[in-house]
């Protein structure tokens, strides 16, 4: 599920980054200049997939960049669960505990 405030971040910062007002945003889009708005305050939670993709074409980002699915560098976040448990394996029982402990940590943080 995508994180709201994550994409309306992203959003923001990417309309900026490419110098663009919400009016040339929406003639970029065809979306209205309200919608987008909402969009960036994070007042619109279901937002339709190709909106999505007309939002990311216009900012020069991956759609999955926008909803908070890839990292900056194009790291997506099973490829780096992936490499995480990739370098589990390699540690022993002891170091495992360990980083159990960090990552509920972590995790209560949240």
């Amino acid at each position: 599920m995508p994180n709201i405030e994550t994409m309306s971040q992203r959003m923001s910062e990417a309309r900026q980054t490419q110098g663009l007002s919400f009016v040339e945003l929406a003639e970029q889009t065809g979306l209205s200049v309200s919608s987008l708005q909402r969009y960036e305050r994070g007042e619109v939670e279901n937002i339709p997939l190709h909106k999505v993709e007309l939002l990311a074409t216009a900012l020069k980002i991956t759609p999955a960049f926008l909803m908070g699915w890839e990292n900056p560098n194009g790291e997506t976040r099973e490829h780096a669960v992936g490499e995480i448990c990739e370098a589990l394996t390699r540690l022993s029982y002891k170091k495992l505990r360990l980083i159990l402990l960090f990552v509920r940590s972590l995790s209560e943080a949240e």
